[in-house]
C-alpha cells in the first residue's frame, strides 16, 4: 500500500498521481518478489481510489502484482524469485 499523503499534494491530476504511485510500486517490486521486474514473469500495477474517494479523503493506493501473460497465478508472487 502507498500512503498518498507522502506524495506531492500539488500534483495536478489523476495521471500524475498514478505515475507517482507506480514509481513506488516499481521500487518495492524487488523486495516483494525477490528479483527485478526486468525478466520477471510478474509485473506490478496501481489501483487508485476513485476521484470521489480521493475527494472524500481516501489515503491509500494499492500495488498489485500479476503475471505478465495474464494467466492465473498458481502460487504467491511474494518471495518467489520469479
Amino acid at each position: 500500500m502507498v500512503d498518498l499523503a507522502q506524495l506531492d499534494p500539488t500534483a495536478p491530476g489523476l495521471q500524475e498521481l498514478r505515475d507517482a504511485v507506480q514509481a513506488r510500486c516499481e521500487a518495492a517490486f524487488v523486495g516483494y518478489v525477490g528479483r527485478p521486474a526486468d525478466g520477471s514473469e510478474f509485473e506490478t500495477f496501481v489501483v487508485l481510489p476513485t476521484e470521489a474517494q480521493l475527494d472524500a479523503g481516501a489515503a491509500t493506493a494499492v500495488c498489485l502484482v500479476a503475471r505478465r501473460d495474464g494467466q492465473w497465478q498458481p502460487g504467491p508472487a511474494r518471495a518467489s524469485g520469479r
